[in-house]
């Protein structure tokens, strides 16, 4: 059996209010769209939208990256989880918002790199 997950669920919103997890943002920050276009990824062309983190994903994942959801992400055991504490982009500009999304891309990359070593040295 591949030992490199079939999926990896990332979570991309902030609480907002005493009805979460019911309610999450339904637009981009502006900031993190301007950084993400910086980069060619145009995220309202690609349909993106925040959103919260479904049991369904977490069920169909072999790794989970949270962003400070804590207690409010599903947990499901032998999921793999991991909580990467970043700044949050709430209300910053983008020179705010580069360094995160650089540190986020770094991280995914890491981690990409882990899973193929490992199905590399196992497959």
């Amino acid at each position: 059996m591949s030992n490199v997950p079939k999926s990896c669920s990332c979570a991309s919103t902030t609480p907002v209010g005493p009805r979460w997890p019911q309610r999450c943002w339904h637009t981009i920050n502006p900031a993190v769209v301007e950084a993400m276009a910086e980069l060619g990824i145009d995220l309202h062309s690609a349909g993106a939208f925040p959103k919260r983190l479904e049991d369904a994903a977490v069920e169909a994942s072999d790794v989970v990256i949270t962003m400070g959801c804590g207690d409010k992400c599903p947990f499901y055991p032998g999921k793999r989880y991991l909580d990467w504490a970043l700044d949050d982009p709430a209300g910053q500009g983008v020179d705010a918002v580069r360094p995160i999304r650089d540190e986020i891309d770094l991280r995914v990359r890491a981690l990409l790199a882990e899973l193929v070593h490992a199905e590399v040295g196992h497959g």
